[in-house]
């Protein structure tokens, strides 16, 4: 892991979220309350880390939300301050 100016950022912490087999993330799949499909892992002191997993399927952004909202966008958001800009309006 590294900063904007190209230095290791030390024991860095890493949250990886993976589709399940079905192309959906944890909390779309039944009631939304189950946390599955993720994991959490450290940088050493260089910043480097090693993650082996199995190819994900790809994603496809659910368009009946606030994310389908804001890709619609003619413009889409570059910040998150743009986001919730975009969202307020609607």
């Amino acid at each position: 892991m590294r900063n904007a100016a190209g230095e290791a950022i030390p024991h860095a912490k890493l949250m990886i979220w993976q589709t399940s087999s079905s192309g959906v993330y944890d909390l779309q799949e039944g009631d939304g309350s189950a946390i599955d499909y993720r994991g959490v892992f450290r940088a050493d002191a260089a910043g480097k880390f090693h993650l082996r997993t199995v190819r994900p399927l790809g994603y496809s952004i659910p368009m009946d939300g606030p994310v389908g909202d804001l890709v619609r966008e003619p413009t889409p958001p570059n910040s998150v301050d743009d986001a919730r800009r975009i969202l307020a309006v609607r």
